[in-house]
């Protein structure tokens, strides 16, 4: 169990280039790349940004979608997109902080955030 553990996270990490194979006769090394903390930082503004865009096609169509739901449909459905505009706001927190803690550079993001959870909650 511990290897497949291992195997799985050690692919996702070579595939997302954070990490990569260095050989030295027949032994492998796993090396962090030279601009690891780069990547990360585009991959969570990558994964952030794509977030957000959906869940603004997904609150777009929120009106059409909710009335055809039942009641255990529509508190799944609010719920869903509740968690991920929270998770998608928390995004753009880290990376105000990372970029620049003094300054708010995803204003604008983060405001319509407010705006679409109100009007998931309306």
């Amino acid at each position: 169990m511990a290897k497949t553990t291992f195997e799985k996270i050690r692919d996702s990490l070579l595939k997302k280039e954070i990490i990569f194979v260095k050989t030295s006769l027949n032994m492998k090394f796993y090396v962090f790349t030279e601009n690891y903390e780069e990547k990360i930082r585009y991959r969570i503004e990558h994964n952030t940004n794509n977030s957000y865009h959906d869940l603004k096609l997904k609150i777009k169509k929120l009106n059409s979608n909710y009335a055809h739901n039942n009641m255990d449909g529509k508190i799944l459905l609010a719920n869903f997109l509740l968690v991920n505009l929270i998770r998608v706001d928390g995004g753009f927190a880290i990376l105000d902080s990372v970029r620049n803690p003094k300054k708010t550079l995803y204003r604008d993001e983060r405001l319509m955030i407010q705006q679409l959870i109100h009007q998931v909650l309306r």
